[in-house]
């Protein structure tokens, strides 16, 4: 359960990314920091805390293409937008590199 609050930074970046395009504030390259913030679930909490945020991101970028919100590259057409879902897959390789990588340290020693 611990590890699934590493899921916590991405819904608090999709929030703050969310409001501040509905009231005009600009975040600065508000989707590289769900990218990082779904690459820190996936790394810190495992596989689950990684699917989860990067579900979640996903469902951002979907929802931001919808309402025209985004850069084109990333939000301009459905296509592009089920390759931006690549969001998802992101979390799961973080975990897969963490766990690759501490596994050599824990038989190294």
């Amino acid at each position: 359960m611990i590890k699934l609050a590493w899921v916590l930074p991405t819904v608090l970046a999709v929030l703050a990314v969310e409001v501040s395009f509905r009231t005009g504030m600009a975040i600065p390259i508000p989707f590289l920091i769900i990218v990082v913030c779904v690459v820190i679930a996936g790394s810190m909490g495992g596989q689950r805390s990684g699917l989860i945020s990067g579900l979640i991101a996903s469902l951002f970028v979907f929802n931001s293409y919808l309402v025209g919100f985004g850069p084109a590259t990333l939000t301009g057409s459905l296509l592009q937008v089920a390759l931006g879902s690549v969001f998802h897959a992101s979390g799961h390789i973080a975990w897969a590199t963490t766990r690759t990588t501490r596994y050599r340290h824990t038989s190294a020693a």
